[in-house]
């Protein structure tokens, strides 16, 4: 065991724990793909009320994939969806920032990283995948004429497909939905849809209807 940057890192088959800080990181090409920042140079002197964090605190376990293929268990971690990359907490001031990111699981929620943005993947399958992006952004927010104007993180969730590696923005209506799927298998989807009683513009059904969708 050793300390790199108030980092412990001990050696557990392929990955690396640490034991004092809570963050779990992984070999040198972890390090090496990923970079060091203070909170006040990565979140900057932004005055408003929230976060630009997916999470309100970095009490979250998870278990990372990078590009290359290396799997980890990191712990302290959280989503800075400003930027668009996942962010460990390593100490009082210290963030350790992960580059090329393929899949995290964090508290049971699949997410990933594509062109710095955050996506939560809610279904994935040899035609389809179902993704949600999370931004937020600083809305300026004015109660009265009299009250002072009021910076604010707003988070804001989009509906995704990826189809042959190509992302579309989608609305949850049945009329956009159906312009996406291979039209060979609509009329088989529509009838499990009847006959299942779903709806398209429920997230939760429509899950249901993609997984049965990568299934034909």
């Amino acid at each position: 065991m050793k300390s790199i940057f108030f980092i412990c890192i001990l050696f557990v088959s392929s990955a690396f724990t640490a034991q004092s800080s809570g963050a779990f990181l992984g070999s040198n090409q972890l390090l090496e793909n990923g970079s060091f920042s203070s909170l006040n140079s990565h979140f900057g002197n932004i005055k408003a009320k929230g976060s630009s964090l997916m999470f309100k605190d970095f009490n979250n376990q998870a278990i990372l994939t990078l590009t290359s293929g290396e799997t980890y268990s990191i712990s302290n971690i959280n989503l800075n969806l400003d930027k668009g990359n996942f962010v460990a907490e390593i100490g009082k001031d210290s963030l350790f920032i992960f580059n090329n990111v393929k899949k995290a699981i964090i508290n049971n929620k699949k997410y990933t990283q594509i062109n710095n943005s955050i996506y939560q993947i809610l279904e994935s399958g040899k035609n389809i995948s179902f993704l949600i992006k999370h931004t937020k952004v600083i809305k300026r927010q004015v109660q009265n004429k009299l009250s002072a104007e009021e910076l604010k993180w707003k988070h804001n969730e989009d509906y995704y497909v990826k189809i042959n590696n190509k992302l579309e923005e989608i609305n949850l209506k049945k009329k956009d939905f159906f312009n996406y799927l291979d039209a060979n298998n609509i009329k088989n989807l529509k009838v499990f849809i009847k006959s299942n009683r779903l709806k398209v513009k429920k997230e939760k059904d429509l899950i249901t209807i993609l997984k049965h969708y990568n299934t034909l």
